[in-house]
Order: structure tokens, then C-alpha cells, then sequence
């Protein structure tokens, strides 16, 4: 079930959802389980402020919370208290980044394990005025912007189950994820393909 929509005073967007989260969750079930003190879980309202007050210049970027609280039941019937905060970042690599590597810091002052996600479209697949104005919007943003040369391809987080490419250009760079491994489960991963499940793809301003 998911709660209306709320706005926190900083004007970030958040909903509760009292149902699992299905994506990778194996980083965050580890890091939760190793809470020493669970039931001292900041609220919701509390963890955007806990985000906003220490860490203020990546906190610009999010755009959408979504906080999934249940209790998780594995295949093997193993029950976890899941309680996962879904962030939806804009098109900012460092961001995305960093509170990707605050996860623990974060899960263990506050009780919730941030999913670093990419921003929201907004709209739905239709041949409206609005959709089409949008995804031109998007798309001049990519195809008009001063690239330079190409200077460097780089894979990003080969631990995680992903397919992330970072591409330096003398003006730009390019973030390519498809938050989704190519490869079949037990086999290698073939050459230039690599990891990064938690966010998808954006470009940065370089110089």
C-alpha cells in the first residue's frame, strides 16, 4: 500500500510504501541487520532533515524519496525488518556518488538504508504536447551540449551487479547505466562491461 504523497519543508517529495522493494537489496539488508538498535528509526521527515543538515551540496539534488517499510520474507522464509529510503537523484554523478558511499554511515544513524536511484521522468509513455516537449528537452540537453574529444572509458563499481560506463570527453563526461548486469548468472561479464546498479545514466559538466 502505498500513503499520498507528502512534501517536506525543503521541498523534496516523499511517499511511505508498506511493501517490499524487489531491487538489489543485498547491501542494504546486510547493512540494516547490522543495527545495533533498530526500533531507533528516524522518521521520515526526520531522515530528509538528517540528509539535508550533513550532507547540504549533494542534497540539492534529490528529487524523490520513496521509503519502503515491511517485513521481508526471503525464498528461504528468512524474515528482515526492510526499510529502505528510494532516492530519485538528478542527473549530479558526484551526488549519486557520495551518498552511495555515506550508505552505511547513513542506515546507521537513521534506521533506513538509502537506495541511490536516477531522477524521475515524470511522464508517461504518449504522444502528448507535454511528453513530447520533455523528452525534447531531454534529448537537446545530450545532443546539444559541447562534448570535445573523447579521452578516457571508465568502469564504474565492479563489485555491484550493473553495467556502468563513465565517459570522459575534453568538455564533458557521459554516465551510461543500465542498472542491470548483461551477463548470465555464474559467468564472467565480457570485456568493457561493468557495474553500477544504483543509479541511472546522466552526464556532468567537466570544465
Amino acid at each position: 500500500m502505498s500513503q499520498p504523497l507528502k512534501k517536506h519543508k525543503s521541498g523534496v517529495l516523499y511517499e511511505v510504501i508498506t511493501k517490499p522493494w524487489f531491487g538489489p537489496r543485498k547491501r542494504g539488508k546486510q547493512l540494516l541487520l547490522s543495527i545495533l538498535h533498530p526500533r531507533n528509526m528516524l522518521s521520515c521527515d526526520d531522515f530528509i532533515e538528517f540528509v539535508a543538515i550533513n550532507f547540504p551540496h549533494y542534497f540539492r539534488s534529490v528529487q524523490h524519496i520513496r521509503f519502503y517499510t515491511c517485513t521481508f520474507v526471503e525464498r528461504t522464509g528468512e524474515k528482515w525488518e526492510q526499510r529502505f529510503a528510494v532516492c530519485s537523484i538528478a542527473p549530479d554523478y558526484s551526488a549519486r556518488e557520495a551518498l552511495f558511499a555515506q550508505g552505511p554511515f547513513i542506515t546507521k544513524a537513521t534506521g533506513w538504508y538509502p537506495v541511490i536511484m536516477g531522477s524521475r521522468m515524470f511522464f508517461r509513455r504518449s504522444g502528448g504536447r507535454q511528453t513530447v516537449t520533455k523528452g525534447t528537452e531531454i534529448a537537446s540537453e545530450i545532443f546539444n551540449a559541447d562534448w570535445g574529444n573523447l579521452s578516457a572509458l571508465t568502469g564504474l563499481n565492479l563489485n555491484e551487479s550493473g553495467c556502468s560506463l563513465l565517459l570522459d570527453f575534453t568538455h564533458n563526461s557521459l554516465l551510461l547505466d543500465c542498472g542491470f548486469s548483461y551477463c548470465l548468472a555464474g559467468k564472467s561479464a565480457p570485456p568493457g562491461r561493468h557495474s553500477h546498479s544504483h543509479s541511472s545514466g546522466s552526464f556532468r559538466r567537466s570544465s
